[in-house]
């Protein structure tokens, strides 16, 4: 956007009420406007896309033909009903023409002929998102067709791969948030006691999401202020520390090897509450000392 300003000065922008109030509208205001919202999430993805692709392709008149499918979405983007028929009845046609004629009629797909009586590959990304505003980054769906084969059915695998399920935490933490308080309240004893909530993901989290879910726990924290701290569980290799002299290549590479095949082990990264109101603040040694502690305003500012 700032690029098209320098471009055209005088030109006005035109852009909706919700992309302006991402750009450059108070992250927490809208966060809460629109969390309630659907969102990209796994659960969402399979329900609405990947199933009926499944259900739609082994009632489909290809289904006998010796193809296999890939389809890989990046952002586990749920397209509208409509969008999802035209992309299986395109798919649908593009595999008969390469059945009948040997190759696709859409000219966007790459072709890999691996030899004479071989299965051919064919690659293409199908943009299925229809973006309402140009400018919108487009969702696409990564087509992998294997074929044909010298025998069996029409098979169809569908992967979806996204980052961290914001929603899902919100949830966790105000069902945590609701049990700490109900249990501090029913003791007179233990009304101001601290009250911690801790985040565990089964499948780790990407190394690309932790600033992501480090503003939410800063965001989080500000909006729950009788939550003394959120601490989150980290796998990490339980080796020394790396070499001071980095130079030093081979070392390194010493280390680097015994740091892969270092057990794993669980280690908390815990951040306190800096707005914290008529609650303890959470000790240092409530976690031991191998645990990392970040005040919640040193890791908004650092996000």
């Amino acid at each position: 956007m700032e690029t098209l300003r320098r471009a055209d000065p005088d030109k006005p922008l035109i852009v909706n009420r919700e992309y302006y109030e991402f750009l450059y509208g108070d992250e927490g205001n809208f966060r809460k406007k629109y969390r309630h919202q659907r969102r990209n999430t796994e659960a969402e993805f399979e329900e609405h896309f990947a199933e009926p692709v499944r259900r739609y392709f082994a009632q489909s008149s290809i289904r006998h033909l010796p193809y296999l499918i890939s389809l890989h979405s990046d952002d586990l983007y749920t397209p509208k009903p409509e969008e999802r028929d035209d992309f299986c009845k395109w798919l649908e046609g593009e595999i008969c023409l390469i059945d009948k004629e040997g190759a696709p009629s859409w000219h966007s797909w790459v072709i890999d002929r691996q030899g004479p009586g071989l299965p051919a590959i064919y690659t293409a990304f199908y943009p299925i998102y229809r973006a309402m505003h140009k400018g919108v980054v487009k969702s696409e769906i990564h087509v992998q067709v294997i074929g044909p084969g010298t025998q069996g059915n029409l098979q169809i695998g569908i992967h979806g791969y996204g980052g961290l399920n914001l929603d899902a935490i919100d949830r966790n933490v105000k069902k945590a948030r609701s049990q700490l308080k109900e249990t501090a309240l029913s003791r007179e004893q233990t009304r101001n006691i601290a009250r911690v909530v801790v985040l565990a993901f089964a499948t780790g989290i990407d190394p690309f999401d932790w600033e992501e879910l480090f503003s939410h726990i800063a965001w989080l924290l500000e909006e729950y202020c009788d939550l003394s701290a959120i601490a989150v569980l980290k796998w990490v290799a339980d080796a020394s520390p790396p070499p001071s002299q980095i130079d030093q290549i081979e070392e390194l590479w010493k280390w680097f090897s015994s740091y892969l095949q270092a057990p794993r082990v669980l280690r908390f990264i815990v951040c306190h509450n800096s707005w914290l109101q008529d609650v303890e603040p959470l000790g240092i040694e409530a976690f031991d000392e191998r645990s990392i502690h970040i005040p919640s305003d040193e890791l908004k500012r650092q996000t």
